[in-house]
């Protein structure tokens, strides 16, 4: 893989680790997350103009289960993905999941189109918006193999030549965010690189 650093692509890393930052920093507090967090968290992620996440309801479900998930020391997508379906009526995406995770342990990847697309081609045709669908157990676990895979992918692209170069890169460009891990470092160039 070729990491081409443009203009555009820098911008959107550095938006993306400022997001991370700021879920680093609510998360050490060890108080209840904020209602001034939650809002920049669905803006970010764009669930601010996404139904169902426009759904107050909804949107309490999910920071019941981050909060949840961000108490279990052993938090897996797996275990959040079944509370999420649970609590919330048998549905949800899946990319729900991946957002709860990927903040709460910075070496696991997003559930994000980009992802799938750039580190698995057999499921680069994949949609972000997954969902589990009426068949909960057949649905879990396609979601599980697939972010198994996605997950897998993420730590073969970082042996390469060209991930360690990026990395030393993206260190000497985001010097602020030197401490954000490398799995999370390659994640926001692949999701940039929409």
């Amino acid at each position: 893989m070729d990491f081409m650093l443009s203009k555009d692509i820098v911008k959107r890393i550095s938006r993306g680790a400022a997001q991370y930052r700021a879920a680093m920093d609510e998360l050490n507090k060890k108080q209840p997350l904020s209602d001034a967090f939650k809002a920049d968290f669905c803006t970010y992620y764009g669930m601010d103009s996404y139904s169902p996440y426009k759904d107050e309801e909804w949107r309490e479900v999910f920071f019941g289960v981050f909060e949840e998930a961000r108490a279990d020391a052993e938090v897996s997508f797996e275990k959040v993905l079944r509370a999420l379906y649970e609590k919330n009526g048998n549905r949800v995406e899946v990319s729900s999941a991946g957002k709860i995770v990927a903040n709460l342990d910075l070496s696991k990847p997003l559930w994000d189109s980009a992802l799938l697309k750039n580190l698995h081609s057999e499921y680069s045709e994949v949609p972000a918006k997954f969902s589990v669908g009426s068949n909960k157990e057949k649905g879990i676990a396609d979601a599980v193999k697939i972010y198994a895979a996605l997950s897998e992918s993420l730590e073969k692209l970082l042996q390469t030549p060209e991930a360690e170069d990026y990395l030393r890169d993206f260190d000497a460009l985001f010097s602020d965010y030197e401490d954000l891990t490398k799995e999370k470092k390659v994640e926001l160039y692949l999701c940039a690189k929409k």
